[in-house]
């Protein structure tokens, strides 16, 4: 698991470091199909008055946040509280402090340190961890 956190560290760096290098480069160029001999007969003034209206195209600016929370570590006294009277697990509430800042952001990715293989291969703690399903 450290070794996800560690790529996606320096998957950010990355891009925070290429960011002013490629500002532009995804962009569509305005396309030239006019021929010199097509530029010279658009100045005529009977046309003069088609091109007043031409408009030059927009430039497409697209971006996008991305934030990063780590170490979701599940350890049987988290996913105990969790557990409710049907049986599922609900950990919603223990996110609440953090869900303000996770949710101004674009994307999120977690580090989840804990496998989440559910009640099926059955849940525990340290030092075989697995998770509820719920947790993803």
């Amino acid at each position: 698991m450290k070794r996800i956190l560690v790529f996606l560290a320096t998957f950010m760096c990355l891009l925070w470091i290429l960011a002013p290098f490629v500002k532009g480069q995804f962009q569509e160029q305005p396309k030239v199909s006019e021929t010199k001999a097509e530029s010279k007969k658009n100045l005529k003034p009977e046309n003069a008055s088609s091109h007043a209206h031409t408009s030059v195209p927009k430039q497409k600016v697209t971006a996008a946040t991305i934030g990063a929370v780590g170490d979701i570590l599940i350890h049987d006294r988290v996913y105990i509280p969790a557990r409710k009277s049907n049986g599922s697990y609900d950990f919603n509430p223990m996110f609440r402090f953090v869900k303000p800042y996770l949710g101004k952001t674009d994307i999120t990715v977690a580090n989840q340190e804990t496998m989440i293989g559910g009640k099926e291969i059955g849940l525990s703690s340290y030092p075989s961890f697995n998770s509820p399903v719920s947790i993803s």
